[in-house]
């Protein structure tokens, strides 16, 4: 992964939107607090319950499928493939709100090319957050490509 963590993802995020000189905001669109509106697997997952998995996380080798969903998602939940970028005024309205009045507000709100798949979407999961991050992957392989290999002489 290039080094890159969390952190530096955001401050590139936060460097381009300097740059853009639009109100613009990093949205996590599943939320860094998902507990309550986010339920893993049908159920909802207490605050408690996902700190505990984490904690459980460093000494286990094979943890429950349920404590390995929460840590799975704990882990995606900072990737490329669940932050966006939105209009300032909706992240702060939504903040841990549920997937859907997240994605009417993307529909309502932002004129971003980068939010039309997310305006027609109609669940987001790990699965989507992993798919998501590859399109943009890809996006951004194509679009920067790299240096050209050396020439031979």
């Amino acid at each position: 992964m290039c080094g890159l963590t969390t952190k530096n993802y955001n401050n590139v995020f936060l460097l381009l939107l300097k740059s853009l000189e639009v109100p613009l905001d990093v949205d996590h669109i599943l939320p860094e607090k998902w507990y309550a509106h986010w339920p893993l697997d049908g159920r909802t997952i207490s605050e408690e319950e996902a700190a505990s998995a984490a904690a459980l996380s460093f000494g286990l080798e094979n943890p429950t499928p349920q404590v390995q969903a929460i840590i799975t998602r704990e882990e995606l939940k900072a990737t490329i493939g669940n932050l966006t970028l939105v209009h300032y005024g909706i992240n702060r309205s939504l903040q841990n709100g549920p997937f859907p009045s997240k994605s009417k507000a993307f529909f309502a709100e932002s004129n971003l090319q980068l939010n039309r798949p997310l305006m027609v979407a109609d669940h987001w999961d790990e699965a989507t957050i992993l798919e998501r991050g590859n399109d943009l992957f890809e996006v951004a392989r194509l679009i920067w490509r790299g240096p050209a290999p050396p020439v031979k002489l």
